[in-house]
């Protein structure tokens, strides 16, 4: 039994540990996505367009970011003061890099994923457009995989690689001007040596990829035999309008005194740009009302565009019997973080502390309030207009009616939801009244009152039961 151990089963052993060994040698000397062809990504319509999915991930989300719904830098809207969150404060102090930190924070942060449903990473304009623009780069370099497809899916995936192209360095541009334009994939390992290009240089660039997007795009992909596989679910998938307005509004800026400055020297209106512009705006309001793929809203459902009582989808249309109307061209992306955020952004940073103490508040400031005319569309500033300073609330603008809450208005429908306090439920912005700012509401302060003596009701329904 010895002898048989020792001549058999022992040099057997060896043998196929040895065997074994060599085996896991070369198995790990080979990374697991070796054996994956890369062309596979690209061989047809169905494969390329799950690569050219995640451009999509990459949009940046904007009203989700921590400085809540800060649009109007201007005179229009008055934020509370002390809060240093908002954009008009940090400008006020002197920090004019304040979008770039405080402000938007993670906005422009490096890194970030383009998949992740997190608002922060969403928010990374910086990180992603660099990344879709890649990735962009690396689809249109492969075009010529793309071989088990129709001329209409080649169109539509060369024509978002190109639009994201020229978006993204378009998002980008507004920020950091002039950049240098990436339109080819770069060496991974080199380092870049791309030159920076002036804005309007640049411009011209992204003007070119979002014509040639805007040639090879559909109006509707519901009505593309490509686009019939997701049929009711393309609203947000790029489209011929889409790169229509970007174009125009890339070339309107550029033709902006300050670009122009920027640019040329002269810091005056560009007249070539504008004119190319206010053409190619023509060119997407003429399929606009052609095929009203897009509509303005009803006034009656104006507000529905903003606010959604029930956290429902992001803002940008409305449903009117059965029929979604879409106002919005172009959506951010609908992440969970967003789809809630702003609508409670809408009830809190508009509501005065008497009845919301959340949120950080801002008010219309009557610079704002005198831009809203009269019903016979005068300006309230023009002698013919009618306009009379002691009733400044009569015959004005249905829009005003609309938009602004004036003193002894109702707000809230339930007593209940207010303590019970019917002084509450109506709008008391006198001087001194409850909504100025009410120190017995827990949390709240006089810098969080409506200090402007107007409330704003564009983005909500003037009446709402919310607590």
């Amino acid at each position: 039994m010895k002898t048989y151990y020792k001549k058999i089963v022992m040099p057997l052993a060896v043998v196929l540990i040895g065997l074994g060994m060599t085996s896991c040698k070369k198995y790990l000397d080979q990374s697991p996505q070796a054996s994956i062809d890369a062309a596979q990504a690209f061989k047809n319509f169905r494969n390329f367009q799950g690569f050219t999915e995640e451009l999509y991930g990459a949009v940046p989300v904007i009203t989700a970011i921590g400085s809540h719904n800060n649009w109007n830098f201007g005179e229009d809207e008055y934020w509370q003061p002390n809060e240093n969150r908002m954009l008009a404060y940090s400008i006020d102090r002197g920090d004019y890099r304040a979008w770039e930190t405080q402000v938007f924070g993670s906005w422009f942060k490096n890194g970030g994923s383009a998949s992740s449903s997190d608002r922060g990473q969403k928010g990374n304009l910086y990180g992603l457009s660099w990344y879709a623009i890649r990735k962009a780069n690396i689809g249109l370099a492969n075009l010529d995989l793309l071989t088990d497809a129709t001329q209409e899916e080649k169109n539509l995936i060369a024509g978002q690689l190109y639009f994201f192209r020229g978006w993204f360095h378009f998002m980008l541009m507004q920020y950091w001007g002039g950049l240098p334009y990436i339109d080819v994939v770069l060496p991974a390992d080199e380092s870049p040596r791309r030159p920076r290009l002036n804005y309007q240089q640049t411009a011209e660039k992204a003007a070119a990829d979002l014509r040639m997007a805007a040639d090879l795009l559909p109006i509707d992909w519901d009505q593309t035999q490509a686009g019939k596989t997701t049929a009711g679910n393309n609203e947000r998938r790029i489209n011929k309008i889409m790169a229509l307005a970007f174009l125009g509004k890339n070339l309107l800026l550029a033709g902006s005194p300050l670009m122009n400055e920027e640019s040329t020297g002269s810091a005056t209106y560009n007249e070539d740009y504008c004119k190319r512009a206010a053409d190619v705006f023509a060119e997407a309001l003429k399929l606009v009302e052609t095929t009203q793929r897009y509509e303005l809203v009803p006034f009656a459902n104006y507000s529905q565009l903003f606010y959604n009582p029930n956290n429902g989808p992001i803002p940008g249309f409305v449903t009117i019997n059965g029929r979604r109307v879409y106002e919005a061209i172009f959506m951010e992306n609908p992440v969970d973080a967003t789809v809630n955020r702003f609508r409670w952004n809408q009830i809190n940073d508009y509501r005065p502390p008497t009845l919301i103490p959340s949120g950080l508040k801002a008010y219309p400031t009557a610079n704002y309030v005198n831009y809203y005319g009269m019903k016979n569309g005068l300006p309230i500033t023009d002698p013919e207009s009618g306009f009379n300073s002691e009733y400044p609330w009569r015959d004005r603008d249905p829009r005003f009616y609309h938009d602004i809450m004036i003193d002894g208005e109702k707000a809230v429908n339930n007593a209940g939801l207010v303590g019970n306090n019917e002084f509450r439920q109506y709008a008391s912005l006198y001087t001194g009244g409850l909504y100025r700012a009410d120190p017995s509401t827990p949390g709240a302060s006089a810098t969080q009152g409506v200090f402007t003596g107007y409330m704003l009701t564009k983005f909500f329904p003037r009446i709402l039961n919310d607590w």
